[in-house]
């Protein structure tokens, strides 16, 4: 247990692009799929992930894709969030969300 490993640590994995993920923010668990992945101009040291927010979530982001007046993504004002990689965990597309995606 724990070998070569630190026990707290989860494991990350690749994320790309339409990817479908839970987003940790603020005490609330979205969910989403990835819009954006890597460098911002609002934090120019650090990597971020951009998730456009679906299903129960839709409304609950913090802008439309851009911050700054940098567009990164693009989605309805109050459905994206941008989040460090820590915050986010890959999940399966529930039928419903695979279906809206396709349109």
């Amino acid at each position: 247990l724990g070998i070569g490993f630190p026990t707290t640590a989860r494991p990350t994995m690749a994320l790309k692009l339409n990817d479908p993920v839970t987003v940790e923010l603020s005490g609330s668990t979205l969910q989403g799929v990835v819009a954006h992945l890597g460098k911002v101009q609002f934090s120019p040291d650090a990597e971020y992930v951009g998730v456009k927010l679906t299903g129960s979530s839709v409304g609950l982001g913090r802008n439309d894709g851009s911050v700054q007046g940098v567009r990164y993504f693009d989605c309805a004002s109050g459905n994206g969030v941008f989040v460090k990689r820590t915050a986010v965990t890959p999940r399966t597309l529930t039928r419903l969300e695979e279906l809206r995606l396709k349109r």
